[in-house]
């Protein structure tokens, strides 16, 4: 007896389970396959759907990571782990890329003129004028309504103050949408005790979380604005003189997005990675830890996978070698995505860099990028086949 699937049940219920690698090679069964994955709004949303619910239900994977100086998408079950062909408009390009949201990366081009919004899967890119020249960008849009389109939010520096004790830096916010087309003013400038240096950052790392605000990094402290009620804050991070201070040109962010919230992590001088959340209700902002990885222990049980690394930076014994590596800057943790796996980079004797992942249920570390080295920033990155929204 000869049995046949339907072929609803292959459209509705296989393919959109399927990652995207497998899919890039199913185009090519026939035509109509074809055109259901690369044009069917329905089945593109259907299979971004159904990816998400099975990365959150199981709980095992964490989203991939996105290095575009690289040009390579790292993933620790090899779903998604592939080169990446960059778009024609930022070939000799190296520093134009500002930040990915939700499965859309997203910067400058033609000399700051235009910012684009590009899915790197698709190749399917859309193009906002920037006026002001700006490089300090957040990029705002919900895949599961794509209806609403996208927006963008841009911190722009208006004057230096003081009151007297400090020194006040005061901004002004301009805001994009593209259902309006146009940008605008936000109604209020705020004032932010930071030292003035930390929004000139050319890599200020952003993040959004999908309640209608942004985030971004300044080291000590987190900037929010909120896009519906134009107000804005300053949260101050859970640091308590005992970490080791992030690079200052940006290369590596500290923060991510998990189930909603805000992740923020940091490397101890002692070898721990914290990962904290933050709790936000009605613009009150609380921070809890989530967890707190070990990196020594990590290394000790798991010397086979580093030895090589920290002889070659004559850090010979397993037993201080976090503590050796925490001090020297060699030692990353990534932005946190949720999940089981905390992922980090180590610097190599030659200043290249390897990508780890390690399982806190298993407690199996694993080294990803095994065949070559990666250069800075990542970006926590999950593909989609949406097209970018108008």
């Amino acid at each position: 007896m000869e049995s046949k699937i339907e072929e609803e049940i292959i459209i509705q219920e296989i393919l959109p389970r399927l990652p995207i690698k497998s899919l890039f090679r199913f185009k090519l069964v026939c035509k109509k396959w074809l055109d259901l994955i690369t044009h069917d709004p329905l089945f593109l949303a259907h299979h971004s759907h159904k990816g998400h619910n099975r990365s959150k239900s199981t709980n095992i994977t964490s989203p991939s990571y996105f290095s575009y100086k690289s040009e390579l998408f790292f993933s620790s079950d090899d779903f998604y782990q592939f080169k990446w062909c960059k778009p024609t408009f930022l070939t000799g390009v190296m520093d134009d890329v500002m930040g990915s949201t939700k499965g859309l990366i997203y910067g400058v081009c033609s000399r700051y003129r235009k910012i684009f919004i590009c899915n790197p899967i698709t190749k399917h890119t859309v193009y906002v004028p920037n006026p002001e020249k700006q490089l300090i960008l957040a990029l705002a849009w919900d895949p599961y309504i794509p209806s609403s389109g996208f927006t963008i939010v841009n911190p722009i520096f208006l004057r230096e103050e003081n009151d007297g004790t400090h020194n006040v830096d005061v901004f002004q916010f301009r805001v994009y949408s593209s259902k309006i087309g146009e940008w605008r003013d936000s109604e209020n400038a705020t004032a932010f005790r930071v030292p003035r240096r930390c929004l000139q950052f050319r890599m200020c790392q952003a993040v959004y979380t999908g309640r209608k605000k942004v985030y971004w990094s300044l080291m000590r402290h987190i900037l929010w604005f909120d896009i519906e009620k134009d107000v804005a804050g300053l949260v101050e991070c859970p640091n308590h003189g005992n970490f080791v201070h992030p690079d200052e040109d940006g290369s590596f962010t500290e923060i991510g997005e998990c189930d909603g919230a805000v992740t923020y992590n940091w490397m101890t001088r002692n070898g721990n990675v914290e990962i904290w959340l933050l709790i936000e209700k009605d613009n009150e902002f609380e921070w809890a830890k989530k967890h707190t990885v070990r990196l020594q222990k990590i290394i000790e049980e798991n010397w086979h996978v580093v030895s090589e690394i920290c002889n070659g930076l004559n850090i010979k014994k397993r037993k201080n070698a976090a503590v050796a590596l925490a001090k020297r800057h060699h030692v990353k943790p990534l932005p946190h995505s949720g999940g089981e796996l905390v992922w980090f980079l180590i610097k190599t004797l030659n200043d290249f860099h390897k990508i780890f992942s390690f399982n806190l249920r298993t407690r199996e570390l694993k080294l990803i990028n095994e065949d070559g080295a990666i250069e800075p920033p990542l970006y926590p990155f999950m593909p989609t086949l949406l097209h970018c929204p108008s």
